[in-house]
């Protein structure tokens, strides 16, 4: 009896492989070794995807904060140009009689608006503040039978001249010129003259003086 129960139990045993595994040991068919074995293949692969992510994220970091120290700065410069005033603008005229010259640099003495302190009444000087675009203007007056020449002089180099010519008896003449130069920090502008220099001639009758030799600019737009 106790033998036909053995040989039952193990002919059971044979025709179910799946329990004969697991008695003697298992194999790797087995179904719970296939998930664990998937199971560590997902928790390595979450673990190489988090590395990577911490990666980008602390890459990304680092780019934001080097924009943002770039964008600190590009405010702080704006901050610091739109606090500064470019205002510049002068007017200044000859408030003597010169007489004849020839090549004379001519400094126009009297000043009436000098904002920006560009121009120096001391030396007949403007000195650009800064790079940019600048009109000038100047304005020669003489008296009868004379002729007087005006040149607008920048670092040494004629760039404008204006011409008086005035043959008629008893009266004054005045012949203006107005150009706009390109300067760099630091460039001067200065009026030359050749002829007769008055600084002013003529007035309209109640003594009011209208006619001035008279040099003057203003700065249009910095580049």
């Amino acid at each position: 009896m106790f033998c036909t129960m053995t040989w039952l139990i193990f002919l059971l045993l044979l025709s179910t492989p799946s329990i004969f595994s697991f008695v003697i040991g298992g194999d790797d068919s087995d179904p719970v070794s296939n998930n664990i074995a998937y199971l560590h293949q997902l928790l390595s692969e979450e673990k190489n995807l988090r590395s990577s992510l911490e990666t980008k994220i602390q890459q990304m970091e680092q780019r934001l904060e080097q924009r943002m120290e770039k964008i600190e700065t590009n405010m702080s410069t704006l901050q610091k140009e739109s606090s500064r005033d470019p205002t510049v603008a002068f007017h200044a005229y000859l408030n003597k009689e010169v007489g004849s010259v020839q090549s004379a640099h001519v400094i126009f003495d009297t000043v009436l608006l000098n904002i920006g302190n560009a121009y120096s009444p001391l030396h007949g000087i403007f000195r650009a503040p800064y790079n940019g675009t600048y009109l000038f203007s100047m304005t020669a007056v003489i008296p009868s039978l004379n002729m007087l020449y005006f040149f607008l002089k920048k670092n040494d180099i004629t760039e404008e001249f204006v011409f008086a010519d005035h043959m008629h008896t008893n009266d004054y003449t005045q012949a203006s010129k107005t150009t706009v130069l390109a300067l760099n920090v630091n460039d001067y502008v200065w009026v030359e003259a050749s002829g007769y220099i008055v600084g002013s001639g003529g007035d309209d009758g109640h003594g009011h003086i209208h006619m001035r030799s008279s040099f003057s600019g203003f700065f249009i737009k910095e580049m």
